[in-house]
């Protein structure tokens, strides 16, 4: 994915733009020919030839989302958990994928069984408070980025550079809503930042990097991680999942990628 972030002299907001994810199977080609009526039922006939591949039922969900039939989408979308059982990384996808369409609630149960398949895991806990905070459930997203911070790993400790930013994002957003008498006092404290990119991935020991091209040209990334505009990147995740960030105080005018 490449990310963009124009800066607008018109409307000097930040804007920052994902190119979509677009699948090039057959079975995607076949149902974008599909009238918006009759698409599920096509769907149906496909599924017998793709019932055991999580991918069909990911791009099939996408593709009837954009036909504007929602409910059937995530009908589809469940069919990647059902299938896959215990698969943790797919359970993750499932999360992953409610999100995306703005099902912050529904989400909450995928990734709170994600916790249970991998409790060993940070990232299991980051996304589940993650998804606790979009659907404004802002006291349980803070315990769990707290645990996060007040445990210890055996993989993945880094972790915590990221989460230290996101709670303390949570606690200046909505201080008010929240109960702080049992977080350490020493984690809590401001981090003004214009811009920040965060990437994680679904897959154990795989290895993918943030690269951020600055407007000056200048490119922060694992060998590279401050930039003299003040950009930063976060630790090198090389067994899986991530995630990897890069932040910047003050957003220089022009084009990130």
């Amino acid at each position: 994915q490449v990310v963009r972030n124009r800066a607008r002299q018109e409307a000097p907001v930040n804007t920052i733009a994902l190119t979509p994810w677009q699948s090039d199977a057959d079975y995607v080609n076949e149902l974008s020919k599909v009238a918006n009526e009759e698409i599920y039922a096509r769907y149906l006939q496909l599924r017998e030839e793709h019932f055991d591949a999580p991918a069909f039922y990911a791009d099939a969900a996408d593709m009837l989302l954009k036909k504007g039939q929602k409910e059937h989408a995530l009908r589809v979308l469940s069919n990647i958990v059902e299938i896959t059982g215990q698969n943790s990384e797919m359970v993750k996808t499932y999360g992953q994928k409610l999100i995306e369409y703005g099902e912050f609630a529904e989400a909450i149960p995928a990734f709170e069984y994600g916790v249970q398949l991998r409790e060993e895991q940070p990232q299991s806990y980051r996304d589940l408070a993650i998804a606790y905070e979009l659907a404004g459930r802002y006291q349980p997203a803070l315990e769990t980025y707290h645990k996060i911070i007040s445990s210890e790993w055996n993989r993945f400790d880094e972790i915590k550079s990221i989460v230290y930013a996101e709670i303390n994002t949570l606690i200046s957003r909505h201080k008010k809503q929240l109960d702080l008498s049992a977080v350490d006092k020493r984690i809590i404290f401001d981090m003004p930042v214009n811009t920040r990119i965060v990437m994680s991935w679904g897959t154990d020991n795989c290895d993918i990097d943030l690269h951020i091209t600055e407007p000056t040209g200048e490119t922060a990334y694992y060998a590279h991680n401050r930039t003299a505009n003040g950009g930063w990147v976060s630790f090198d995740f090389t067994d899986g999942f991530g995630p990897e960030s890069y932040m910047i105080k003050k957003r220089w005018k022009g084009e990130y990628i």
